[in-house]
């Protein structure tokens, strides 16, 4: 693993989080490569189990036991991402509404089979119907640390969908390999609730 960069310190100006940001990126995406197929598959199995099993997500089972009305957006993953496949056909055969971007929205997806390829080869639902706020949200990312602070792949799109639904509980979703100990952050940069690794749940906020 690469010796990552001090973190920004709280004066630091724009340009210099904005830098941080891009070197930080560059050697997220080298990591993620890095890794091999088995290795992302036998961590996204991991993180599965926290998320179905661990005591460590009691937490998230409260969340999930005590809203009836719970509707939650989900991310599909790409090769290179934690792959929650397996946690979103649960949320599914639970009757639990799921949702995953399309476009430039959530829309609702039916089953996993139902899906097409969008822009970058990223699977998205193929339903075109309205967005459903969604009340849970989770994330994916290149970086994230243990106080929620999450790094993106530079597009915006999270930024902009996590503003529109500021009440929503925001899970993200990393491997070991992408827990750092401070993402440098903007005034827009919106922070995670809990970080799901294989390693457990982080509560971080």
């Amino acid at each position: 693993m690469p010796d990552f960069d001090s973190p920004v310190v709280p004066d630091a100006s724009r340009a210099d989080i904005i830098a941080a940001k891009k070197r930080l990126r560059a050697q997220g995406r080298a990591i993620r490569a890095a890794l091999n197929e088995t290795e992302r598959a036998a961590e996204s199995a991991m993180i599965y189990a926290r998320l179905m099993y661990s005591p460590l997500s009691s937490p998230l089972r409260t969340l999930f036991e005590s809203k009836a009305d719970i509707t939650v957006a989900a991310y599909l993953a790409t090769p290179y991402e934690a792959n929650i496949d397996r946690f979103i056909a649960q949320l599914l055969e639970r009757a639990i509404l799921v949702s995953a971007p399309r476009g430039n929205y959530f829309a609702p997806l039916e089953s996993l089979d139902a899906v097409t390829i969008g822009r970058f080869g990223v699977r998205e639902p193929s339903t075109e119907t309205r967005e459903i706020a969604p009340s849970v949200i989770f994330v994916p990312g290149l970086f994230f640390d243990r106080n929620g602070g999450r790094l993106g792949f530079g597009g915006g799109w999270y930024d902009r969908a996590l503003a529109r639904f500021p009440q929503a509980v925001k899970i993200g979703i990393a491997f070991v390999e992408q827990i750092i100990p401070a993402v440098p952050r903007e005034p827009h940069d919106i922070a995670m609730d809990f970080v799901v690794t294989p390693g457990g749940v982080v509560c971080a906020r």
